[in-house]
C-alpha cells in the first residue's frame, strides 16, 4: 500500500521524513504506441506535516518505459524520472490533494507523476536517424 498515515506520525511526532515505495504502474498510463512499462517504478519522497492539517510531499517517481522507438521501430528501453510535488489539504479548494486528515493514499499522486513526466515519444537515442530505406 501507498500511504502515509498521518495520524500515526503525528502521534510519533514525526512531523517530517522520508519514504521510498516501489509499484507496478498501471499500463493504461502509458499512451506511447507499442511502448510498455518494464518492471516496477520507484517513488522517493519527503514529507512535511503543518500544523493546520496540510501535508507537502516532493520527491521523484523513477520507472522504466520498453517498446518501439517510435521513429525508427528499433526495440529499445530507458529510464524516465518524474517529479513530485503536492500538497494535501482536509478541505477542497480546487487546487490540492484532498485527504481526511488520517490517512493519505499516495497513489493518485504517483500514477499523476508518471503521467506528467512521461516524454510523448520513446527514442533509442539522439542518433536515432528514422526509418532508412
Amino acid at each position: 500500500m501507498m500511504i502515509l498515515d498521518v495520524k500515526k506520525l503525528n502521534g510519533l511526532k514525526e512531523y517530517s521524513g522520508e519514504a521510498e515505495f516501489s509499484f507496478q504502474p498501471s499500463e493504461n498510463l502509458v499512451d506511447i504506441p507499442y511502448v510498455s512499462f518494464s518492471g516496477k517504478a520507484v517513488a522517493k519522497i519527503r514529507y512535511d506535516l503543518f500544523e493546520d492539517g496540510s501535508a507537502q510531499v516532493r520527491g521523484t517517481v523513477t520507472y522504466r518505459l520498453k517498446g518501439l522507438c517510435s521513429r525508427c521501430l528499433k526495440e529499445t528501453e530507458t529510464e524516465v524520472t518524474g517529479e513530485i510535488n503536492a500538497r494535501y489539504v482536509r478541505e477542497d479548494n480546487g487546487e490540492d490533494y484532498v485527504y481526511d486528515g488520517n490517512v493519505i493514499d499516495l497513489t493518485e499522486l504517483f500514477n499523476d507523476s508518471v503521467v506528467f513526466g512521461m516524454p510523448c515519444v520513446l527514442s533509442c537515442g539522439e542518433g536515432c536517424e528514422g526509418i532508412t530505406y
